[in-house]
């Protein structure tokens, strides 16, 4: 299980979390489906709730929880139950394209909720668009337009939780640095 001992101390502005939403591998005729790697580790619902954040977090703090569309509702509460109040929803549309399995919609697009604990501010908001189109890489890997807009738009310090790879101007803490 991820080590929560070796998770940075607080007084972050910027909190950005990618937790590993729990998923079903789906198998189809003898074929993997569901694009969730076997050595992926996944958490519960409440292991995902119970998460550190709010001790992470600056007194005035932006928060961007990344979710996808089976999990949207629940990460919503999360949000609260971190400590932070919704503001709004992001947009990643993913190019080239989503992954689509045999009777579903292409889902081509994940979704960052934006929440604030406190009232931070804003480096600048010009050209600050709630959907955005990035590139798909590696399974559960964010697109790089992400990283760049938010450090254009929200203060340091900042820490990517459960993060793939490092990013100039972010802390990260996760199992697959």
């Amino acid at each position: 299980m991820f080590n929560l001992e070796t998770m940075p101390l607080g007084g972050y502005k910027t909190i950005v979390v990618d937790p590993p939403w729990p998923y079903s591998r789906i198998g189809y005729k003898n074929k993997q489906l569901t694009p969730i790697p076997d050595n992926y580790r996944l958490l519960t619902l409440p292991e995902i709730a119970a998460l550190p954040v709010k001790d992470l977090a600056a007194d005035d703090c932006h928060l961007f929880l990344w979710a996808t569309q089976k999990h949207l509702r629940r990460a919503f509460s999360i949000v609260e139950e971190w400590g932070f109040e919704y503001r709004r929803l992001l947009v990643w549309h993913k190019l080239p394209q989503g992954v689509q399995l045999p009777g579903l919609p292409d889902y081509n697009c994940e979704f960052i909720l934006h929440g604030v604990r406190g009232r931070p501010e804003w480096i600048t908001v010009k050209g600050f668009k709630l959907c955005f189109d990035g590139l798909r890489g590696r399974h559960s890997e964010k697109p790089a337009a992400f990283y760049s807009l938010l450090k254009r738009v929200s203060p340091e310090p900042r820490i990517d939780l459960f993060a793939r790879k490092r990013h100039p101007g972010f802390d990260a803490w996760g199992d697959e640095l």
